[in-house]
């Protein structure tokens, strides 16, 4: 949404906000949400990575929050998107090798 604000002043200033929803259904800009996540992914980025572009390039979570690998691993999910396999096809290990572990889902 773009806003112009004319102050009592006579100055004018314009801004961008994008509305919060409550679930990705209603998401202003999914398409292109959904383009991105998928390069990000196809450079073998883990979806905390993910998550950290998405936010520096000014992309905003469902409900106005700033992106986490929780709320990309769900996107990946809904769309079908592959876990990004540092050992090819094989499992991921146990452990990352920054030292952190998987969770439950086997993403970082």
């Amino acid at each position: 949404m773009w806003l112009k604000i004319v102050w009592q002043t006579g100055a004018t200033s314009e801004h961008h906000v994008q509305r919060r929803v409550h679930t990705y259904r209603n998401y202003i800009d999914i398409d292109r949400l959904r383009r991105r996540v998928v390069e990000l992914n196809a450079e073998h980025k883990m979806d905390g990575e993910i998550a950290a572009i998405l936010n520096q390039e000014g992309f905003v979570a469902a409900r106005g929050c700033a992106f986490k690998g929780e709320n990309v691993w769900l996107l990946r999910t809904r769309w079908g998107i592959p876990t990004v396999k540092i050992n090819g096809v094989d499992q991921n290990p146990m452990r990352w090798p920054d030292g952190s572990f998987l969770d439950s889902r086997g993403s970082g």
